[in-house]
């Protein structure tokens, strides 16, 4: 039970909660018990509705509207005199977005901005060349006893890799390269169809060579447009060092082809081509490929 002094403590508050409620004179300046509060001048946190607000509202208030004829929720704010809808990003599908067009999903797609359009688009991974490889094979290719140009390498190369400022680099694995006496040959890359240059090799010794190794190197480059670009391919092969001593002569080929040009449409896939073409047929001629790699450069 409350001492007497605790209860007139007691008494006196109701006393002056009555005088409040009776002629609010003790409210502050701004409020007064005769004011009317409504909904809309309530800020609190969203609430949940089961249709789009149409009522007033106060100024930054927010509202949770659940569509459940859609199964889509969206955030409605109250802005600019106006309830503006902004839709949950995680219960809505990205298809939704107004600048967004997504198509034929695959595994693996990316999204891309498209200008044309002004949209964001799904593209396969392979083009636009995921990890920059274009293609890697281990196939074995030889050359031998003919005349014929041959192609070592022909891979398509995806449209709009190369564009205006990009690069491709080829590298091929000379397992084997053999070349009789007072023999030559032509290495040469093609784009398109369009031959970038070509690299001559002569053995001039008279005397000649076996079980050389090296490798081709290819470029092709991007010359600021879609529709020009650079090549050059260069051949290098030696003689392993365990197969040689100081008492022999160091048997080695090298030989590269100036920068040539080409104008073929890039927006377009296009074959890159490395050929090659001995001078004459001997089985003494012949070169063989095992390792083979295109990637691009951006």
């Amino acid at each position: 039970m409350p001492s007497e002094q605790e209860f007139a403590q007691l008494k006196s508050e109701v006393e002056a909660l009555k005088k409040v409620l009776s002629d609010g004179s003790s409210l502050p300046p701004h409020f007064h018990k005769t004011d009317r509060i409504e909904f809309k001048d309530i800020i609190g946190g969203p609430r949940v509705v089961n249709a789009a607000p149409t009522f007033d509202g106060k100024e930054g208030r927010e509202i949770l509207y659940w569509d459940s004829v859609n199964s889509v929720a969206r955030i409605y704010k109250y802005l600019g005199g106006a309830w503006r809808a902004f839709q949950r990003i995680e219960d809505a599908d990205i298809n939704d977005l107004s600048d967004v067009n997504i198509t034929s999903v695959s595994d693996e797609d990316l999204i891309t901005y498209d200008n044309a359009t002004s949209k964001w688009v799904n593209i396969a991974r392979s083009d636009v060349v995921s990890g920059n490889k274009i293609n890697v094979s281990t196939s074995s290719v030889s050359i031998t006893n003919t005349t014929t140009e041959t192609s070592l390498y022909t891979v398509s190369v995806p449209a709009n890799t190369l564009g205006s400022d990009n690069a491709i680099r080829a590298v091929i694995h000379v397992d084997t390269f053999d070349m009789k006496g007072s023999e030559s040959l032509l290495l040469r890359i093609k784009y398109g169809g369009t031959t970038f240059g070509s690299a001559s090799i002569a053995n001039t010794s008279g005397s000649n060579m076996a079980g050389l190794t090296g490798t081709i190197e290819a470029m092709v480059l991007g010359n600021g447009a879609t529709n020009s670009q650079k090549g050059t391919v260069k051949i290098h092969c030696e003689e392993d060092e365990s197969g040689f001593s100081n008492a022999n002569a160091h048997e080695y080929c090298f030989g590269s082809s100036p920068l040539g040009t080409a104008s073929v449409d890039s927006t377009n896939s296009a074959d890159l081509d490395i050929t090659l073409k001995w001078n004459s047929a001997s089985t003494l001629n012949k070169i063989i490929c095992n390792a083979f790699v295109m990637y691009k450069i951006d």
